[in-house]
Order: C-alpha cells, then sequence, then structure tokens
C-alpha cells in the first residue's frame, strides 16, 4: 500500500528532470517530505517481509504466495492505469521481449526469496533481497557505463550498513 500511495511521486514532471548535479531539496519541508516518504517505504518494506516470512508463506507456502502477490499487484495496477486513463498494453518492438524477459526474472526472484524465507531467517533474506537497488545501480554503472552519482552511493552504503548491522 506504501507503494500505491507514494507512486504519484514519481509520475511528476519535477520528478523526471533532475539530475545530481541540479537535485537539491530547496527547503526543509522539502526534505522532510522526501525523507517522510522513504521512511513510510522503509517501513512498509519491512512489514511486507515480516508478514511475508511469519505469517503468510508458513501458511499457504511460497509458490501459492507469489500467485496472489502476482495477482494483487496486476489487480491494483490495472485499477490504477484504469483510474489515470493512461493506454495499457504490451510495448512494441524490441521493448516486448525485454519487458516480458523483465517480468519472468522478476517473479523468478520473487520465488527465490520466497523458498529463502521458508528455509532461511526472514531477516537476512530481507535483507538481502533488498540488495536488489544495489544490484540495479551496479549493472547500470557496468553494462550502460553509467555514472553512479553520490546519492547512489549513499543508497549502497547504507544497504551495506543494514546488512550488517542484521547479521551482528
Amino acid at each position: 500500500m506504501v507503494v500505491v500511495a507514494g507512486s504519484p511521486q514519481f509520475f511528476r514532471p519535477q520528478a523526471a528532470r533532475c539530475s545530481d548535479a541540479a537535485f537539491s531539496f530547496g527547503s526543509l519541508k522539502a526534505f522532510a517530505a522526501v525523507v517522510s516518504w522513504a521512511i513510510c517505504a522503509a517501513v512498509g518494506f519491512g512489514f511486507l517481509f515480516w508478514l511475508l516470512g511469519i505469517r503468510i508463506i508458513p501458511t499457504l507456502g511460497a509458490a501459492q504466495t507469489i500467485w496472489m502477490i502476482r495477482l494483487t499487484s496486476t489487480v491494483l495496477t490495472i485499477a490504477v492505469i484504469l483510474l489515470a486513463k493512461q493506454p495499457m498494453g504490451l510495448p512494441r518492438g524490441p521493448a516486448r521481449p525485454l519487458a516480458l524477459g523483465t517480468g519472468i526474472l522478476d517473479t523468478g526472484a520473487f520465488v527465490v526469496c520466497a523458498y529463502g524465507m521458508r528455509l532461511e531467517q526472514v531477516a537476512i533474506i530481507s535483507v538481502l533481497g533488498s540488495l536488489y537497488g544495489a544490484v540495479t545501480v551496479a549493472l547500470a554503472a557496468i553494462v550502460l557505463r553509467e555514472h553512479i552519482s553520490r546519492w547512489q552511493w549513499f543508497g549502497i552504503a547504507t544497504i551495506f550498513a543494514g546488512i550488517y548491522l542484521i547479521s551482528r
């Protein structure tokens, strides 16, 4: 729910134009809003991983949990698209196999994470599963030769600090 509530923030035109050099919070109020959304997302992810690992996966099983998550997210996504009156459909051309491949790999990652939560400690699996952001940034730097900003380095360092703190 936090992701659905926060997603309009990503569709604002000014958010798409921000670069690292031009990025500034502008005011304490804007900074507080950004930090508030980040804290809400962190609490939401923590609650989700706890709920999955302690309640849902042990009760339903890993595969059933993935089907439930995918069905729920598909229904919510379609509802948001219809309410926003956006066109719906798979992309055309060379982007179509990329979109389908991304969906398959994302679902596969969810399945592996769910089985891991069933077999190992939820705290460890949830933190390791949260590395997807760091892996995405690393792949963008290696494959696409993108510059990693100081905020991205800060995010990566924060992820590894969380892994360190959980493992102690």
